[in-house]
């Protein structure tokens, strides 16, 4: 492909086509599904999930408990024990609800992503259809409207 590939923009749409191996009437059925195997979904890796252990060092390494932990340790070095246990008391309080308000957002977000299927129009054997965005391939022609959710990267 070597430096054409960053001009596209100049070159003709039939010339672009070609390269990537497609035309006009969008890729056949039996090429997008060749290409789905050979360059896998359209889709993000998965978010590497926190275990509740690591979000709760994720809590606790946080600047707001850091220094409540050194008012702490000083309340305790000047022997001011009633003080040191209400900060102690603060920092867990705070902890406690920072750690389970986080958990019940990841869990939510993971609840949501489980749920949400996107779907796109693209044109292949000539005819349009919806199919799922995860099966985009490169060289698909992908029709596009106002309002409509790009569902890979493309050539415009």
């Amino acid at each position: 492909m070597g430096a054409a590939v960053n001009a596209y923009w100049s070159r003709s749409v039939e010339d672009v086509a070609r390269e990537v191996g497609s035309g006009a009437a969008g890729l056949a059925p039996d090429e997008a599904a060749r290409r789905l195997a050979a360059f896998g979904p359209n889709a993000l890796a998965p978010e590497r999930a926190l275990s509740s252990l690591r979000l709760l060092y994720e809590q606790v390494k946080s600047p707001l408990i850091l220094i409540l932990v050194f008012a702490a340790v000083v309340s305790v070095a000047v022997a001011e024990y009633t003080d040191s246990a209400v900060v102690l008391a603060i920092m867990v309080t705070s902890t406690g609800i920072g750690f389970w308000r986080e958990r019940g957002a990841r869990d939510a977000i993971t609840r949501l992503r489980a749920r949400l299927t996107l779907e796109t129009d693209v044109i292949r054997g000539g005819v349009q259809r919806r199919i799922p965005a995860v099966d985009v391939v490169p060289g698909d022609l992908v029709v596009l409207s106002a309002g409509v959710l790009v569902p890979a990267d493309g050539l415009l």
